[in-house]
């Protein structure tokens, strides 16, 4: 377990939190966020399937409404991608928005969790 005091940044502690990880692949997730036991395992899966050239997985996150609203709000998130220095987020409050010094090449879609 690590501690960093909030940095009013999900940005920067989602990087501080990826400087620790020693894996070579890094899954991120919110503090809300679940994801079935099967579904861990078709992640763990993944990975070992990996091309090399594969950088990443996007997959659609399901945001449940609120209570008394119907439908799910759906978002795509990289959510799973090889733990390499160049692979950092960025901008204070979204967690959309991450660099890499190459393009969006290698990205692939993966499967839904919420």
């Amino acid at each position: 377990m690590i501690h960093l005091p909030w940095p009013n940044s999900f940005s920067i502690a989602r990087n501080y939190s990826i400087d620790q990880a020693t894996g070579d692949w890094i899954l991120w997730m919110d503090a809300d966020d679940t994801i079935p036991e099967e579904c861990g395992r078709q992640l763990r899966d993944l990975v070992f399937l990996a091309e090399t050239r594969t950088t990443g997985f996007m997959m659609q996150v399901q945001i449940p409404p609120p209570p008394d609203v119907d439908g799910f709000t759906i978002v795509d998130h990289v959510k799973l991608f090889r733990n390499r220095p160049e692979l950092r987020f960025e901008a204070a409050f979204t967690s959309r928005s991450w660099t890499r010094s190459t393009d969006m090449a290698g990205i692939f879609c993966a499967p839904t969790f919420s």
